[in-house]
């Protein structure tokens, strides 16, 4: 197994009180195989403009419940030695503790 990551693309996604997927990335020069987006396997996620919530088994968080991350927070899934696939594919977000809305960055990695 490869011990770096290699960026694969970004995207941003605007948190609000309706619970969502993550977007697809956008993708950057690095593709899969035969030129085909590569599926990312990895992420940071970086949390501005307010606090969110988020949960990974697909369920949609509401408050108090789900993962919280704070306004200038980060969500790491950038280890190299792990596969976070299943977490980018399941994760539901929320805007949280009174916020309107909070805008995730990601740069997805594979």
């Amino acid at each position: 197994m490869s011990t770096t990551t290699s960026e694969l693309g970004s995207t941003h996604l605007y948190a609000d009180g309706t619970p969502q997927n993550l977007p697809a990335p956008i993708y950057g020069p690095n593709t899969g195989r035969d030129g085909a987006a590569a599926r990312p396997t990895h992420a940071f996620i970086s949390v501005e403009g307010g606090d969110i919530r988020y949960r990974l088994d697909g369920s949609d968080p509401v408050e108090p419940f789900g993962l919280l991350c704070k306004d200038g927070g980060v969500i790491d899934w950038t280890d190299p030695l792990q596969d976070y696939s299943a977490f980018i594919s399941l994760m539901r977000v929320i805007a949280a503790n009174g916020t309107d809305s909070a805008l995730l960055n990601i740069s997805w990695r594979t």
